[in-house]
């Protein structure tokens, strides 16, 4: 991470009845200007505890959903809690970083057919 990146977690209650969760544990990277918080993972909720990072795909027709550039991918690692998961990230981000293709800003751009400006 750069100096002035650096990573905060969030948690949220879970409104939407239709998912099975209670808890949301979002992973954001801060980029330095105030107010510029991506979302780039999540955390979850359920025991084993695995981290899910979102990353730019190599091929677009690599999954069934050729229209958009980037995937969730879960990261090999189980976790006792969602704190270890947290600090396994703080400690890890610089090399997950250099290793994976994280999407960093997300845009409307990464959907493949974008019109917009």
């Amino acid at each position: 991470m750069s100096r002035k990146e650096s990573l905060s977690f969030y948690s949220f209650k879970n409104t939407n009845k239709l998912i099975d969760v209670d808890t949301f544990h979002d992973i954001k990277l801060n980029r330095g200007k105030k107010g510029r918080h991506e979302h780039i993972g999540t955390i979850d909720e359920k025991y084993p505890h695995k981290i899910n990072i979102r990353v730019y795909k190599k091929d677009l027709n690599e999954d069934n959903r050729s229209h958009c550039r980037w995937k969730f991918i879960a990261l090999p690692n189980n976790f006792e809690s969602i704190i270890g998961a947290q600090e396994f990230l703080l400690e890890n981000f610089d090399r997950l970083n250099k290793e994976l293709d994280i999407v960093k800003k997300y845009s409307p751009k990464d959907w493949v057919g974008y019109k917009g400006k």
